[in-house]
């Protein structure tokens, strides 16, 4: 292949969509990765709270790390979709 075939093969519109959803699954895993660290942090935090019943120590900070944990699978899921996708556009 030469360098027109590549750049042509590039710009075809479902290779230009492999790319945008790629972009964008990327994109949504970075946004759940902040949140991720969010509910983590908020767990923590919960340590300080003043004057809590004994259920708020340890429910809260269950609660807030499941949160965390279902988002950072999530997370992982989309960042494998994008890789397998910015693979599949290079391998082609």
């Amino acid at each position: 292949m030469n360098q027109n075939d590549i750049k042509q093969k590039q710009n075809e519109e479902f290779f230009l969509k492999c790319q945008f959803t790629a972009k964008f699954r990327f994109n949504k895993a970075e946004k759940l990765n902040y949140y991720v660290w969010l509910f983590c942090i908020l767990s923590a935090m919960t340590v300080f709270i003043p004057n809590t019943n004994y259920w708020v120590v340890i429910v809260l900070p269950l609660i807030l790390d499941l949160i965390a944990f279902i988002l950072e699978n999530y997370f992982e899921r989309e960042v494998s979709i994008a890789a397998n996708l910015r693979n599949y556009f290079d391998a082609n």
